[in-house]
C-alpha cells in the first residue's frame, strides 16, 4: 500500500508530533511536581512542629529547649530538629549547629545540608520564626527528593532531542513527498506521451487528415494525409503555414 503525503497531511503530522513532544516534556515536570509535593507533605512533621510552637508560647525559650532535646533524642537517623536563638545559635536539637543552608525566609525547602563538614544530607525541612526571633527547624532525609531545577533541565534536554528527531522525521517526509511528486509527474508525462502516440496511430489508421492550430498565436500545422487529400505539396503547405 502506498501512502500519499500531501501538504495538508504533512502539516497535520508535524502538529501531531509537536503535541507529542510537549506531552513528553510535561511528563518529567509533572513527575517532579508530584514527587516534591508528596515529599513535602510526608516528610515534614507538621503536628510535632505545632506542638513545639505551643510549648514555646506556654513555657518560653527554656521550656521549648527542654522539650526539643527530649523530642530529638527519640528521633531515628535521618530526621532532624533544631531550636536556635535570634542569632541562629543552637539551643537544642540533634544537630550541632543551625544549618547555614537554610534560607532566612520561613517555609518548606528541599536542601542539601552540611553535617559538621564530614558529610552532607539531602533533606526536606520546614522552619518557623517564633516571637523574639527564635527559630525551629524540623525535617528528615529524603532519598526520593529530586531538585525541580534538575528535572527541568532533564526535560529541556529531552525536548531538544525530541525536536531534533521530529526535524529528521519531517525532513524525511518532505523528501519522500518530493520523490512521490516526481514519480507522479513522470507517470503523468509518460501517460501523456502514450496518449499522443495512440492518437497519432489512430489518425494514421483512419487515413484522415487533421490541422493542429495554436489559438493564441494563430499558427497551424497540417498533417501529411490532409495535404494528400487536398493535393497540397509539403513545401506549399509549409509556405502557407509560414505566411499565415
Amino acid at each position: 500500500m502506498t501512502i500519499r503525503f500531501t501538504p495538508a497531511r504533512l502539516a497535520l503530522s508535524y502538529i501531531a508530533l509537536g503535541a507529542l513532544a510537549l506531552a513528553l516534556l510535561a511528563v518529567p515536570l509533572w513527575y517532579g511536581y508530584h514527587t516534591n509535593v508528596g515529599t513535602f507533605r510526608t516528610y515534614v512533621p507538621g503536628a510535632e512542629m505545632q506542638r513545639l510552637v505551643d510549648v514555646f508560647h506556654r513555657d518560653g525559650p527554656q521550656g521549648l529547649a527542654a522539650a526539643m532535646d527530649t523530642y530529638a533524642k527519640g528521633l531515628p537517623p535521618g530526621e532532624i530538629a533544631v531550636f536556635a536563638d535570634p542569632r541562629k545559635q543552637r539551643l537544642a536539637g540533634n544537630l550541632s549547629r543551625w544549618p547555614a543552608e537554610v534560607p532566612d525566609t520561613p517555609g518548606t525547602y528541599g536542601l542539601v545540608i552540611d553535617l559538621d563538614g564530614e558529610a552532607s544530607m539531602r533533606v526536606v525541612t520546614s522552619h518557623v520564626t517564633l516571637p523574639g526571633g527564635y527559630l525551629i527547624l524540623m525535617g528528615r532525609e529524603s532519598v526520593r527528593f529530586e531538585s525541580l531545577v534538575a528535572l527541568f533541565w532533564y526535560g529541556i534536554a529531552g525536548a531538544v532531542a525530541i525536536v531534533l528527531s521530529l526535524g529528521l522525521v519531517f525532513g524525511w517526509l518532505l523528501r519522500r513527498a518530493h520523490g512521490q511528486l516526481e514519480g507522479l509527474v513522470a507517470q503523468r508525462t509518460a501517460a501523456l506521451q502514450l496518449s499522443e502516440e495512440r492518437y497519432s496511430l489512430a489518425m494514421e489508421a483512419s487515413e484522415e487528415g487533421y490541422v493542429d492550430v495554436n489559438i493564441d498565436t494563430g499558427d497551424f500545422v497540417t498533417s501529411e494525409r490532409l495535404n494528400e487529400i487536398f493535393g497540397i505539396a509539403p513545401a506549399r503547405a509549409s509556405a502557407a503555414a509560414a505566411t499565415s
